[in-house]
């Protein structure tokens, strides 16, 4: 199939510039594949966060933390190896747990201390590509404070899951204890995006996008999800387990499945909201648990 397509973009006579876009991507594609390969059966998940923050703010030290007990945990860490946020989740998850996912930027962005010149480091030209092995090798996502960036990757990652184009895996948002980022991102959403319509209920799960300082409360609340042991696979068989390893796509994820001790979380003061509040259904209908 890629020979034929190749030949109809011979035919098509496709303007250089397309052609050059088209190469470009499927090579960093093919890389970024052969990198992640060998790393295919080991869980992992992306943080996200601003590139701005220094290392002695709060929202760093609590990044760096989070990584530190997740990679204990057996998990992996992948950022976009940048500063601020991406080098705490290097920082904490150690470079041998670490991928660092980049962008070719003219500011701002180059490689961290911690992933710099490791083999499990991959340079992007186009964010298009590089987005898509955020969400694809990802078993959860965790979102630290940031700019249009982080805002840009945290909406796609809940579009995806909303869309049915990525499998449902927790979307966790971390704050510094007291802060308010996402509070005031939270209201927003509410106010402007369920109150004028612009998403319904049930994407919402009524009231389901659940502000708590502990996880477990977010998912005891009225629209969290069975845990994976209630959830069965096409062939009838339950998802068994306690990690988001355990649990296949067909299956409604929660926060039971995190692999983070709750307690751990809880004893940071972490400011926690939980999105992963939708069910997803096989047709394809968000459906209330």
């Amino acid at each position: 199939q890629m020979m034929v397509t190749i030949c109809r973009l011979a035919a098509d006579n496709v303007d250089r510039g397309d052609l050059k876009l088209l190469n470009t991507a499927l090579k960093e594609l093919r890389y970024a594949f052969k990198v992640f390969a060998p790393y295919a059966d080991t869980p992992k998940v992306t943080m996200f966060g601003s590139a701005r923050t220094p290392e002695d703010h709060p929202q760093y030290i609590e990044a760096k933390r989070f990584a530190e007990i997740i990679q204990r945990k057996g998990w992996m860490v992948i950022t976009g190896a940048g500063d601020g946020i991406m080098r705490a989740g290097h920082h904490g998850a150690t470079r041998e747990a670490s991928f660092g996912v980049a962008i070719s930027l003219p500011f701002e962005q180059s490689a961290n201390q911690f992933i710099e010149d490791d083999e499990k480091l991959v340079t992007f030209k186009y964010f298009f590509t590089r987005k898509l092995l955020f969400v694809k090798e990802a078993k959860a996502i965790v979102l630290f404070p940031g700019g249009f960036g982080t805002q840009d990757e945290g909406f796609e990652s809940l579009t995806l899951v909303q869309t049915v184009k990525a499998s449902p895996v927790p979307i966790v948002l971390c704050d510094e204890p007291g802060g308010t980022y996402w509070q005031k991102w939270l209201a927003f959403v509410k106010a402007e995006l369920l109150g004028t319509g612009m998403i319904d209920a049930a994407e919402a799960c009524d009231d389901g996008l659940s502000n708590s300082d502990t996880l477990p409360d977010a998912c005891r609340n009225d629209c969290s999800l069975p845990t994976c042991g209630d959830n069965v696979t096409d062939s009838g068989e339950a998802c068994d387990g306690t990690d988001l390893g355990d649990c296949p796509g067909s299956c409604a994820v929660d926060c039971a499945c995190l692999p983070v001790e709750i307690p751990a979380l809880s004893a940071w003061g972490i400011a926690v909201l939980t999105l992963s509040l939708l069910a997803i259904s096989r047709s394809g209908r968000l459906t209330r648990p």
